[in-house]
């Protein structure tokens, strides 16, 4: 039997975001798994586009570290 969250496995995009509108917290949960390093990535690039700041993600920490430009 599937896991509840795999069922959202082969959800293309505009399915996800139909569901995620009916409040289903499954699809929201595989939606940001499959889309949060990608919007974190978007949000850290505009981030150093204003400020005079470099942003590092270090995935086998799980951090952002934050240096002056």
């Amino acid at each position: 039997m599937k896991n509840k969250i795999d069922q959202y496995t082969d959800t293309d995009d505009e399915k996800f975001f139909a569901l995620i509108e009916q409040g289903d917290e499954g699809a929201f949960t595989r939606a940001y798994e499959r889309y949060h390093k990608l919007l974190l990535e978007k949000v850290l690039m505009d981030l150093e586009k204003i400020a005079p700041v470099k942003f590092e993600y270090n995935e086998d920490k799980k951090e952002v570290i934050v240096k002056m430009k």
